[in-house]
């Protein structure tokens, strides 16, 4: 098997896509490739790595904010704090 981009993400969509996935992504790369233009008239327009651009950023900030733990939720104020506006962050302990 010749090493190109193709076969690298060949081989990256086989290591993190389900079988369905990977079906549904070899079949769209082999329409691709026998000139299927999926609505992107220009070949050459940016247009489809704009809108890929675009998918990517939405769904990733996505993924990232649903990994992100809610640290404010694991600390727990003790009541005897002084009253006032600064944060003492000595006035707060982990649950």
């Amino acid at each position: 098997m010749k090493k190109n981009n193709l076969n690298i993400l060949l081989t990256n969509m086989s290591k993190k896509f389900n079988d369905a996935e990977y079906n549904q992504a070899t079949s769209t790369i082999y329409a691709i490739l026998n000139s299927v233009t999926y609505g992107y008239d220009d070949p050459l327009s940016p247009q489809f790595l704009n809108v890929a651009e675009e998918i990517y950023s939405k769904f990733s900030l996505a993924r990232a904010l649903n990994k992100t733990p809610n640290k404010i939720s694991n600390y727990k104020l003790i009541k005897n704090s002084k009253e006032n506006n600064i944060i003492n962050f000595s006035n707060f302990k982990k649950r």
